[in-house]
């Protein structure tokens, strides 16, 4: 039989400890899934994030050989909405 070395990295909106106190999700699980937290704050709370995130997907799916280009006005709109 041969060995497997399995990683997972799993996200959850949800508090999962609250969850496997109320029974609702399987403390073994938790347990396992655990081994690493990372808190990671909503986008809302990462302003620099936003613009970083708008050019990545902008420049990824603008057609080829277009001169679209994001206007400082429609940045600063989509930057700073909350």
């Amino acid at each position: 039989m041969e060995s497997v070395d399995v990683r997972i990295a799993a996200a959850t909106h949800c508090d999962l400890r609250k969850m496997v106190e109320q029974g609702t999700f399987r403390e073994d699980l938790y347990f396992r899934l655990c081994v690493l937290e990372m808190e990671v704050p909503p986008l809302r709370e990462r302003q620099g994030d936003v613009e970083l995130l708008i050019q990545h997907f902008f420049e990824r799916y603008r057609p080829a050989g277009s001169s679209f280009k994001l206007s400082p006005e429609l940045l600063a709109a989509l930057t700073t909405y909350p």
